[in-house]
């Protein structure tokens, strides 16, 4: 009987266990978290849990949860502004710019929500480094 409590205290473990190959697949499940329940309601279980990996190892490709916040947030605020830049920079009438600056915004929002959302909805949680 240990091995049935054992598979009903992990349910997102059972069956075919996810790898972790990069940084990048924690952030990707953190930034999908984060979206969907809000960073404050996602614990590093939860990243952990989604990725089929014991919390623990989720320290083995972050520093801490706030961390992998402000990096998500800044590095989503970063390619907007590169996005917005080259919008404006691709015209010299101030209206086309203006034009051209909103809809690159819209655009980026549609191809990236759960990196906007976060970044819009979660902006004033990190701490920004200079």
């Amino acid at each position: 009987m240990p091995s049935s409590s054992r598979q009903s205290a992990t349910p997102a473990r059972r069956g075919r266990p996810r790898a972790v190959n990069d940084r990048s697949d924690v952030r990707a499940a953190a930034t999908s978290l984060f979206a969907d329940q809000g960073y404050r309601s996602t614990g590093v279980r939860d990243i952990a849990d989604a990725l089929g990996i014991g919390p623990t190892s989720v320290y083995s490709h972050i520093k801490s949860k706030a961390d992998l916040l402000n990096e998500i947030v800044i590095d989503t605020m970063d390619a907007l502004l590169e996005v917005q830049h080259e919008a404006i920079t691709s015209s010299t009438d101030v209206v086309d710019r203006l034009r051209r600056a909103a809809e690159s915004q819209v655009r980026f929002f549609v191809e990236h929500p759960n990196e906007s959302l976060v970044a819009i909805r979660e902006f004033r949680w990190p701490k920004v480094k200079p």
